[in-house]
């Protein structure tokens, strides 16, 4: 296992920022909706569930964290606002180590709307909000990931550019996500960080670089999540072909598979270890993810998946990502 000391991680990730408070109102079916994410007044738990049939506004919920997170709060105009109310949402993201002295959450609203009744407040939260919106503009350390349950893997080329412009780019937006109310299609996206990952690492060889830039850092995390994963259905990863660079999987009858022959549920967990450690490592400034604190949003996680694996998939999730927060929706009781 290749590890980032304790120190230089616990700085480059002072940023992180968890969850513990949304509220909706006049939004798709929501009057209002508070919804609380902490296990005791400013501990946010780990892991939420969201639970409930079609048409009951799961996807419009975590649409509204997705647009109302800092460096990238936006109007939601794909939600269905309800007449006669003045529609917002409400985020309250709990501060790593960046005010010791005074802990508090950053309030983050649609833009527009106005959180706190004194105007002192208000202009005192607008203030924080905008530094922040800086600080992780430029220098990262917020890792946010969105994925929408219109997930779609499509045959794709692998296409491999330009690191600094690709894989290596902060982007405050997160992964493709609920910025984009069309079908989201990943193909591409995951064989381009399984491939650099892959090449990376060989190069890196046996070289000691500085540990906060290691590539081999993000290709061991990635090949221990996707084996923890896919150790579900008893698949594993086999790495990226050495002639094409395409990532190769292996069944539990010992075939070699590229990305896209995997079956719809393997691809889904390839998804959903690929992505968020990937995101957690460049918002983090190339630290081990694994260490890393950020959100992770999943709605309806459930589709293509069998019950056994829905049964076991967040207890896996936790031991791919431990210091992740888990926000999934689904439809299924299991």
């Amino acid at each position: 296992m290749i590890a980032v000391e304790r120190g230089e991680r616990d700085r480059l990730a002072s940023l992180s920022m968890y969850l513990e408070y949304v509220r909706v109102a006049g939004l798709g079916p929501f009057d209002q909706l508070d919804l609380d994410l902490c296990e005791r007044p400013g501990e946010p738990r780990l892991s939420t569930v969201i639970y409930g049939e079609g048409g009951t506004g799961k996807t419009t919920l975590l649409s509204a964290i997705a647009a109302t997170r800092p460096a990238h709060h936006v109007v939601q105009t794909s939600v269905w606002r309800r007449p006669g109310t003045n529609p917002h949402a409400v985020c309250h993201w709990r501060l790593g180590s960046e005010d010791p002295d005074r802990p508090h959450p950053l309030k983050v609203s649609t833009p527009g709307f106005t959180v706190e009744s004194d105007d002192a407040e208000e202009q005192l939260r607008r203030r924080e909000l905008v530094h922040f919106d800086r600080v992780l503009s430029e220098k990262g350390g917020f890792a946010f990931v969105g994925l929408p349950g219109t997930r779609r893997y499509p045959r794709a080329n692998l296409v491999i550019g330009d690191p600094a412009r690709t894989v290596l780019k902060v982007d405050t937006r997160g992964a493709p996500g609920f910025h984009d109310p069309a079908a989201v299609e990943l193909t591409r996206a995951l064989k381009l960080v399984l491939a650099y990952a892959g090449i990376a690492t060989s190069l890196a060889g046996d070289g000691k670089g500085e540990s906060s830039s290691d590539p081999r850092v993000l290709g061991v995390a990635l090949r221990e999540a996707l084996d923890e994963l896919l150790g579900l259905i008893g698949y594993r990863y086999r790495g990226v072909s050495p002639r094409t660079f395409e990532p190769r999987f292996e069944t539990a009858a010992g075939e070699v598979l590229p990305f896209d022959g995997l079956p719809i549920q393997a691809r889904q967990l390839v998804t959903f270890a690929t992505l968020p450690i990937h995101q957690f490592w460049v918002a983090n400034n190339f630290a081990d993810p694994r260490g890393c604190e950020g959100v992770v949003l999943i709605d309806d996680v459930e589709l293509n998946l069998s019950s056994a694996v829905q049964a076991e998939l967040l207890t896996a999730l936790r031991r791919v990502l431990p210091r992740a927060q888990w926000v999934l929706s689904t439809a299924s009781p299991e």
